[in-house]
This record gives structure tokens, sequence and C-alpha cells, in this order.
């Protein structure tokens, strides 16, 4: 914008004559200030008419494709029967690795545990406690919880979930004493 106006100040200065500085009137004097009138085709001469050269984007790049899945968006989801066989099945093989002798009395209390899975099914880095207990007593419950995971690394995941991979690579994992036992 600044350009176009440095182009039009240039194209107007040739063609003006110099004109002198037109004095304030003192005061007391009853002169009418100059007016200046308003142009609709002035400011049309400084807009381009030219398409826009790209769409604005937020990040340092733009991006034409969708960040995650496909660009097509028609990526396979696994189906309410698939995800409670694949929760069975983890919940088979991490019963086999859990130990743990609760007392009887005791609140009711089910640890949940964030696993991020390879796609063999090794974990990703350290499986992590969401609800730590907070009567002491029961501590040892979730601990037992986070060695069954690390225990049971690697899990065997089946080959038909292979292709669901970006769905199932997170998980949360509930140790229920009442289910697991």
């Amino acid at each position: 914008m600044a350009k176009l106006l440095n182009q039009e100040k240039q194209k107007e200065t040739p063609e003006k004559p110099v004109e002198k500085p037109i004095s304030k009137p003192k005061s007391g004097d009853e002169s009418a200030e100059p007016t200046q009138k308003f142009d609709p085709g002035d400011i049309s001469r400084f807009l381009s008419k030219d398409a826009p050269q790209r769409k604005q984007s937020t990040g340092r790049e733009l991006q034409q494709e969708a960040s995650l899945g496909s660009p097509t968006a028609s990526a396979a989801k696994m189906s309410p029967s698939l995800w409670s066989m694949l929760d069975g099945l983890l919940q088979e093989q991490y019963k086999r690795c859990w130990n743990y002798i609760g007392a009887a009395g005791q609140k009711k209390y089910v640890p949940e545990i964030h696993v991020q899975y390879a796609q063999d099914g090794s974990l990703i880095g350290q499986p992590s406690l969401l609800n730590p207990p907070s009567d002491p007593n029961l501590r040892n419950l979730a601990e037992s919880a986070l060695r069954a995971v690390r225990r049971c690394d690697p899990l065997h995941i089946p080959a038909q979930y292979q292709p669901y991979y970006d769905q199932w690579k997170g998980r949360i994992v509930r140790f229920d004493p009442e289910e697991m036992l």
C-alpha cells in the first residue's frame, strides 16, 4: 500500500504547481477553512485488482494435506466389536502378569494407567497412573498395576489390529480387582 502511495505521489508531484502554504487565520478572522472533497475513486486507484497469491496460514508453511489420517479421510475405523475383543485380549494378558492380594473391606479403587504402545505391542515410554489413590493403604494396588504393565511388555497384538494402530496406540488400562480375579 505504501509503495502505491509513493507512486501516486511521484505522479502528482511534476504536474502540481508549487503552492504557497496556507496560513491559518488569526484569531478573530472569519475566513472559511479550505474544504477537502472525498472522492471514492481516489481509494480505488490504490487497491490492487490482482487475485490474491496465496491463502493465509497461521503456521510457518501453508499445509495442503490433513495432518491426521489420509488426505481423503477414508481410513478404516475399528468397530465396537473389535474394540471389545481388543480390550478383552489386553485384559487377559494383564491378568496373567498381575499378582495382587488385596485386603477385604477396602474402599473401591480401580487404578487407571495410561499406556503408549508401539506397533509391535511393546511399550513406548513409561506407563503413568492417572488416578493416584488418596488412601495410603491403596498405593500397593496402584503399584501392582504399574508392575503388571511393565511385566507384560511386550503384549501380543494380533495382525488383524495392525491397520488400526493409530486408534489403539494410546490406551487407558483399568485394573479392577473384581474383574481381574
